[in-house]
């Protein structure tokens, strides 16, 4: 599939020690949010980047997002607040989900959020590690069906690429209220998809179910995009890269596809599509993304426009494809570190045939 640049915009970025890229989350076709980290010595600091084009003017709103809306109170081992936070869009607005108990909604980026809380949120766990009691963090949001958003979570304590939790959200915007609406239903915590597969674990797994990259929710039936069983990804690899289907508890998990190679997935706002990023340029892609469509389950290579080969595509929204250009890639599942003085270069593609 080859793609043709729309338009592009350069983020200035505030200047740091570091520069960190985090994720982007696409509306539409005209407007697209980002977030990234900076770092001064041990301090860090979170940004919200809106892009936006309106009569073939394009735009750029930055906001640092305080500290009061990103993280929660200290566990017993921590002495300052913990960064427990994830963005996710409803309704073409974007939102911040405050570890497990609050979540700040914007109009616009430059109005006060409406901020709610969540009904009854998690109750802390101990540590399976060191025994000291704390609150689920979560990781990242999916793709939304109406007011429902599924959430990663992480355990406390455990490492962050093992990410294997899950729960869906409920905002009720007009009468201002939020709950969980997916937990176990004795510790009343979020859940794992059951899915098992011989010989996928490392043995020092700590096995809880797949580790989930992305989910989104069609109203009936959660679909995720696992990576495997094996706690670290950067040390051992995934074991295995795999669409699940599963029922909103985790039952009843189905195997819908299984890719060849280690990727990451990115489940898009158009049905049946995903986007497949290989961690590593070896065969059978050799480090180039695609396009593979979940109903006939054909992957087709994505080819970038002239002179963006080091891009990546993140989301997909109105036939329109967001990615960014200007970071030194690691892997699409963590921050990505961006060459200090050089521009940050947010890009919308359209492709001829979706």
């Amino acid at each position: 599939m080859q793609l043709s640049l729309d338009f592009k915009a350069i983020i200035s970025l505030p200047q740091a020690d570091s520069h960190w890229f985090s994720s982007l989350h696409a509306v539409d076709a005209n407007r697209a949010f980002l977030h990234f980290i900076t770092a001064k010595r041990f301090d860090q600091q979170h940004w919200l980047v809106e892009v936006t084009r309106e009569s073939g003017q394009v735009n750029t709103n930055i906001m640092e997002i305080p500290v009061e809306l990103r993280t929660v109170p200290p566990t017993e081992e921590d002495d300052d607040p913990v960064d427990a936070f994830a963005i996710f869009i409803l309704n073409g607005k974007v939102g911040i989900l405050q570890g497990d108990s609050r979540i700040h909604l914007f109009d616009s980026l430059d109005a006060k959020p409406r901020t709610m809380t969540v009904v009854k949120p998690f109750p802390q766990v101990k540590s399976t590690t060191f025994g000291w009691k704390a609150s689920f963090i979560p990781i990242s949001c999916g793709k939304a069906s109406g007011n429902l958003i599924p959430v990663v979570f992480q355990r406390p304590t455990e490492p962050v690429d093992y990410a294997c939790f899950y729960s869906l959200l409920e905002i009720n915007e007009a009468a201002g209220s939020a709950s969980w609406v997916a937990a176990t239903a004795k510790s009343r915590t979020p859940m794992h998809v059951r899915y098992e597969r011989s010989n996928a674990r490392h043995r020092d797994t700590f096995h809880l179910g797949p580790i989930l990259h992305d989910l989104a929710w069609d109203g009936k039936r959660l679909a995720a995009w696992v990576i495997g069983e094996r706690e670290s990804i950067k040390r051992w690899g995934m074991s295995y890269s795999a669409l699940l289907r599963c029922n909103m508890d985790g039952s009843k998990a189905e195997l819908i596809c299984d890719v060849a190679g280690e990727c990451y997935g990115k489940l898009l706002q158009v049905d049946n599509l995903l986007i497949l990023t290989p961690i590593s340029r070896a065969a059978p892609r050799k480090g180039k993304q695609s396009l593979l469509n979940l109903g006939s389950l054909v992957e087709e290579p994505i080819e970038l426009p002239r002179g963006l080969s080091t891009a990546r595509v993140l989301d997909l929204a109105d036939q329109t494809f967001w990615g960014v250009a200007g970071a030194k890639w690691l892997n699409i599942n963590s921050a990505v570190p961006v060459k200090e003085g050089e521009p940050f270069t947010v890009l919308a593609m359209r492709a001829s045939n979706i």
